[in-house]
């Protein structure tokens, strides 16, 4: 009996849902503990939301992404040591949403993402923006649509499971 119900918990652990919860505490509890950190990442993402949407509107997909792809990460020292500046991804995407909520500009995951990756390269944390599809349910003609979505994961981890990734960054570093 305690073999399954250890089995049932480490089933439950896998599911994506229990992913997204861990991942929500974890972003809390890190705001918790450096405030400053996470006024200072939502501040820089309310004043780059326009210029990423100026950005895709005028110089397109492409364009955006090298620009964001090259954006070089801060280094600050003091006293010798270095301070961390940076928050995680996951406190980024509440951070980011907060932002644009906070803003006069509304955006979906593509200009949310390339916000986020764009502010976590600044800060020099390790993120990668992706782009996945995939195929959804039929339509009245029996055609299926297919959906995309954009995130930015952690280097080495699969975030979004229910997409099949066909841009990574950290892939597509060639340019």
């Amino acid at each position: 009996m305690a073999g399954s119900k250890a089995q049932l918990n480490g089933e439950a652990r896998e599911r994506s849902e229990e992913d997204v919860r861990s991942a929500r505490a974890f972003a809390r509890a890190e705001m918790w503990h450096s405030p400053l950190r996470g006024t200072a990442f939502f501040m820089r993402a309310w004043a780059l939301i326009p210029v990423v949407h100026g950005s895709l509107r005028w110089l397109g997909f492409d364009k955006t992404v090298r620009w964001v792809e090259r954006v070089p990460a801060r280094k600050r020292l003091l006293f010798g040591g270095e301070i961390k500046t940076g928050v995680s991804p996951e406190l980024g995407e509440r951070l980011v949403a907060m932002a644009y909520r906070a803003h006069l500009i509304s955006g979906n995951c593509l200009p949310r993402s390339l916000v986020q990756v764009a502010l976590h390269r600044r800060d020099g944390t390790p993120a990668n923006f992706v782009v996945g599809v995939r195929k959804v349910g039929a339509n009245d003609r029996g055609a299926s649509r297919i959906e995309a979505h954009a995130w930015v994961e952690r280097p080495g981890r699969r975030e979004h499971v229910g997409f099949a990734p066909i841009f990574n960054s950290a892939i597509e570093r060639t340019y």
